[in-house]
C-alpha cells in the first residue's frame, strides 16, 4: 500500500463515558478516607484512552505500561502493521469496568474497537479487542500488552498483508453506446536510438517525423537527441486497428524505427476530443499525497478534462482483501528498469502518460513472505466504474479535428443536433495548445451575433421585407462605423432588411441601437440559448451580453462586438436553436444524473476477527471541473472593430488577451471578464431579467434570411455542399488594434447546427466558411 500519513485518533464514546467516568471517579479506590475530585476522569479510564491513543497513532512511548513492555508492543505493532500504513485507523474505548482487587492490587477490565476506513471507500472494517488494566495503588494504571490487542488472528509472529485489486475503469462511450474511450491496444511508434548510430539519430527523426507528417519534423528530430543513448522516443500513440490509416509498413521500413505494443485508455485517435474527455495517466506524487490512501503509485487515473472531474465515478471502487500471514513483510522489489534515461513526457509536454523513453520491464513483489500461506480477515469486491455517456459522434469528431489539423491559429468547430441538443462534435485545433476553445473560448462573435440583433428587431415589429439604410459610414457618440472594404456599394442605400442580414451591412444593424435597447439585445440571446448559465456537467461558456453599458457600447453590440463574449459552443446553439424554432441546450453527457449521484453503498466486508463488523457509508463523487494541464487560457475581453472586415474610427472596449476586459473609451465601462468556463454569469448585469421564448414562426424568418446568406450573400461556399440546402451567417470581429481577426460561420443543414472559428483570419467567409464547408461535405 502507499505510504501515507493517516488520521489515526482515539475516540471515546462521550455520552457514555462521561457518565462512566464520573461514576467511575467517585467509587475507583476502595480504600477509606480519599476524596476524589469528582471531575476528573477515572485513572484507569484515563490509562485506557492512552493506550488507545498509542495503538492508533503507532507510538507506544508515553503508553501505560513499563518500559520493557512498550519497546515490545512497539515492535509487535510495526511488523503488524507495516502494510496498513495507508489505512486511516482508530481505537476507540467503549467500556471501562470499575476497579476490582486482584492479588495484591488493583485491576479493571476495557473493551476497545478498532476502525479501519478503506482507501478509495467510506468501507469500515471494525472488530473488538479487550484489555486488562492493573495497578498496585489507586492512581497508577498500566497495560497488559498482548498481540492479541492488535488482533486475535495474529497469533505470535502473524503480520496483516493488505491486497488491492483494482475495480474496471467505467468507458466514455459515444451517442450511440459504443466505446469511444477505453483501454485499448496500441502502437508506440518512435526512434529508438540503440537500432542505430548517433550521427544518424537526426536524419531518423526527421524521416519519421516527415512520414508522419508532422508540422515540424525538427521539433521531434531535437526531442529525440536530447533524450539519452539507448532511449526510444515515441513519436506517436497509435490503436492497433490503425484507424487513421498510416502506412505502418513503411514506417517499419525506416531506420532506428521501433513498435512498441502496450495499452492504453484512448479514443479512436491518440488527440480525440482530448481538450474536453481530458486524458487519462499514471497518478502523480501529488495527487497521490492527496488522496488519503484512495490512490497508490502506478495508478492510472483522470488526469484532466471529464476523465478528471469524474474520476471517482469512472474509477469506482478497488477490491481489498487482508490476510495474516506468518512472518514479518518484504518490501516491494525495485521500480523497474528503464533505459530511456529520463524520457517521460507525452509528446503535449505532459508527463506521465506515456514512459517516452525505454520498454525496461516491472518488476515488484507482492509484499508476502515467499511460501507464507495467508488466512484472508477481511475483504470487500470492487464496484466497476460508471460509463459516462457522452452524445459524440465519433466519426464527426474525427473530422473535424482532421479538418483543424492544419489551421495554426486557435480554432474550433462545434456540431449540435438541433432536435435533441446533442453535441455530436466538439473539436478544438492544435493551436489551441490544449486549451478548449469550442467551449471555453471567450470571443467576440462579430457579424454571428446579428442574429441574435435580428432577433430583437423582429419582435420591435420589423420584416425582411421592410427597407433599410445602408450608409457606408455611421457615427455614434462621436465615434465612426463603416463597413468593411469589400462591402458592394450596390448595397448602399436603401435596401431590404433581408439583403441587409445577407451581405452584412454593419450601419444597419449600428443605427437600430436607439430602437433595440440593451436589454432587448439580452432577451434574444437568451431566447437563442446564448446567455443560459445551467449545470451541463462539463466546464461550459456560451456567451454574455452587458446590459450596464453605455451608447457606444451598445452600438457595438448590435454587431457583435464591444463587450459581447461567446464561445463556439455558444454560436454553434444560437443556430441549433434557429433550427429547432426552440431554445436548444447543448447536452453533451447523457447520464449526468448517474454521474452526479450519490454512489450506491459498498458491498459488505467479511470480518473473520471476533466480533467484527463493517458499517456501510456512501462517498461523494467529484463534480469539479478540472482544466487541461497543458492548456492555455484563449479568453476574451471586450473587443473593437467593425464587422467583417470593418475600418474607420473604433468604438467599444479593448480587452486583454489574458481574459480581463478593458475599459470602454466612451464611459469607462468595465468589459466582461474572463469566464473560468464554468458556465457561470459572464459580468454584472450580463443576463437578460425577462425573456420570451422563441416561436416557430421567428425562427423560419431568420433561417429565410440565412439562406440569403447563402444564395446571394457572404457565404457563397456553401451554395453547393453535397445534402440539404444550407443557410448560414459569417463573422468577422477585429481585437484590440485590428491586427487581430477572430473569423466564426454558423451554418444550417437538416438536423444539424454547426459553428466554426478561427482566433486570428482574414475575415469570417473567407477564412471559416471553408471549414464548414469541408465538414458538411465530409459527413454527406
Amino acid at each position: 500500500m502507499v505510504q501515507q500519513h493517516p488520521r489515526r485518533t482515539a475516540s471515546v464514546l462521550v455520552a457514555t463515558l462521561t457518565a462512566v467516568g464520573l461514576f467511575l471517579a467517585g467509587c475507583s479506590s476502595p480504600t477509606d478516607g480519599e476524596d476524589a475530585d469528582a471531575d476528573a476522569p477515572a485513572p484507569e479510564l484515563t490509562a485506557a484512552e492512552a493506550l488507545a491513543e498509542a495503538m492508533a497513532g503507532g507510538d507506544f512511548s508515553e503508553a501505560p505500561m513499563g518500559a520493557e513492555e512498550r519497546e515490545i508492543a512497539q515492535a509487535d505493532v510495526d511488523a503488524a502493521l507495516a502494510q496498513m500504513e495507508g489505512i486511516d485507523r482508530e481505537v476507540e474505548v467503549s467500556w471501562v469496568s470499575s476497579p476490582y482487587e486482584e492479588d495484591e492490587g488493583l485491576a479493571a477490565d476495557a473493551a476497545m474497537r478498532w476502525h479501519w476506513s478503506m482507501p478509495g471507500s467510506e468501507q469500515t472494517w471494525s472488530y473488538p479487542i479487550s484489555v486488562h488494566l492493573s495497578a498496585e495503588d489507586s492512581e497508577t494504571w498500566h497495560a497488559t500488552w498482548s498481540r492479541d490487542l492488535i488482533a486475535r488472528e495474529l497469533g505470535e509472529n502473524g503480520v496483516f498483508v493488505v491486497e488491492r485489486t483494482d475495480a474496471d475503469r467505467g468507458a466514455i462511450l459515444d451517442g450511440d453506446g459504443e466505446i469511444l474511450v477505453a483501454e485499448r491496444p496500441v502502437f508506440r511508434i518512435g526512434i529508438d536510438k540503440t537500432f542505430i548510430e548517433s550521427d544518424d539519430w537526426a536524419d531518423a527523426a526527421l524521416a519519421l517525423a516527415e512520414e508522419l507528417d508532422f508540422s515540424n519534423p525538427q521539433a521531434y528530430a531535437d526531442r529525440v537527441l536530447a533524450y539519452g543513448p539507448r532511449a526510444f522516443v515515441d513519436a506517436v500513440v497509435i490503436p492497433q486497428d490503425n484507424p487513421e490509416g498510416l502506412d505502418l509498413d513503411t514506417l517499419r521500413a525506416l531506420d532506428g524505427v521501433h513498435f512498441v505494443s502496450g495499452v492504453r485508455i484512448q479514443g479512436p485517435t491518440e488527440s480525440f476530443a482530448r481538450p474536453v474527455l481530458g486524458r487519462v495517466g499514471e497518478a502523480t506524487a501529488e495527487i497521490i499525497e492527496n488522496s488519503e490512501g484512495s490512490i497508490e503509485a502506478g495508478d492510472i487515473i483522470g488526469l484532466s478534462g471529464l476523465q478528471a472531474q469524474y474520476e471517482e465515478v469512472l474509477r469506482g471502487r478497488p477490491a481489498v482483501a487482508i490476510s495474516v500471514v506468518d512472518g514479518a513483510p518484504v518490501s516491494d522489489a525495485g521500480e523497474g528498469a528503464n533505459d530511456g534515461e529520463g524520457a517521460g513526457e507525452d509528446d503535449d509536454g505532459a508527463g506521465g502518460e506515456t514512459d517516452g523513453g525505454g520498454t525496461g520491464a516491472e518488476a515488484a513483489g507482492d509484499g508476502q513472505p515467499e511460501g507464507a500461506e495467508p488466512t484472508q480477515v477481511f475483504t470487500f469486491d470492487a464496484g466497476d466504474g460508471i460509463d459516462l455517456e457522452t452524445t459524440l459522434d465519433a466519426d464527426m469528431q474525427v473530422l473535424a479535428e482532421k479538418i483543424l489539423a492544419e489551421v495554426e491559429p486557435a480554432s474550433a468547430l462545434v456540431a449540435l443536433r438541433p432536435s435533441d441538443g446533442h453535441v455530436l462534435a466538439v473539436a478544438s485545433g492544435p493551436g489551441s495548445q490544449g486549451w478548449s476553445t469550442a467551449t471555453l473560448g471567450q470571443y467576440a462573435p462579430g457579424s454571428t451575433f446579428k442574429m441574435v440583433t435580428a432577433l430583437a428587431m423582429l419582435r420591435e415589429g420589423m420584416e425582411l421585407e421592410d427597407t433599410v439604410q445602408c450608409p457606408e459610414t455611421l457615427t455614434v457618440d462621436g465615434r465612426t462605423f463603416s463597413n468593411n472594404p469589400g462591402y458592394p456599394d450596390e448595397m448602399l442605400g436603401d435596401i431590404t432588411m433581408t439583403e441587409a442580414i445577407a451581405h452584412s451591412c454593419n450601419t444597419t444593424f449600428l443605427a437600430q441601437h436607439d430602437r433595440i435597447g440593451p436589454a432587448d439585445l439580452a432577451s434574444a440571446a437568451t431566447a437563442l440559448g446564448l446567455l443560459d448559465s445551467g449545470e451541463f456537467g462539463y466546464p461550459l461558456f456560451l456567451g454574455s451580453v452587458p446590459q450596464e453599458v453605455g451608447a457606444t457600447n451598445h452600438a457595438a453590440a448590435m454587431m457583435g462586438q464591444g463587450q459581447v463574449l461567446a464561445s463556439p459552443m455558444g454560436m454553434a446553439v444560437v443556430a441549433a436553436s434557429l433550427s429547432a424554432g426552440q431554445t436548444v441546450r447543448p447536452t453533451l453527457i447523457r447520464n449526468l444524473a448517474d454521474l452526479t449521484a450519490d454512489p450506491a453503498e459498498g458491498a459488505e466486508g467479511d470480518d473473520v476477527p471476533e466480533g467484527g463488523d463493517t458499517q456501510d457509508s456512501s462517498t461523494d463523487g467529484d463534480d469539479g471541473g478540472a482544466d487541461d494541464e497543458d492548456g492555455t487560457t484563449g479568453d476574451e475581453g471586450g473587443t473593437t472593430g467593425d464587422d467583417d472586415g470593418a475600418t474607420g474610427d473604433q468604438a467599444g472596449a479593448t480587452g486583454d488577451d489574458d481574459g480581463a476586459a478593458g475599459e470602454s473609451e466612451e464611459d469607462g465601462a468595465t468589459g466582461v471578464p474572463g469566464d473560468d468556463g464554468d458556465g457561470t454569469d459572464g459580468g454584472e448585469g450580463a443576463q437578460a431579467t425577462e425573456t420570451s421564448p422563441l416561436t416557430h414562426e421567428e425562427a423560419a424568418v431568420l433561417r429565410q434570411a440565412m439562406r440569403a446568406v447563402v444564395v446571394d450573400g457572404t457565404t457563397p461556399m456553401l451554395a453547393d455542399v453535397d445534402g440539404p440546402p444550407v443557410v448560414a451567417k459569417s463573422g468577422t470581429a477585429e481585437h484590440g488594434s485590428g491586427e487581430a481577426i477572430r473569423t466564426w460561420v454558423i451554418a444550417i443543414q437538416g438536423d444539424l447546427a454547426v459553428a466554426a472559428f478561427v482566433e486570428d483570419g482574414e475575415y469570417g467567409a473567407a477564412t471559416s466558411g471553408p471549414l464548414v464547408a469541408e465538414f458538411l461535405d465530409g459527413i454527406n
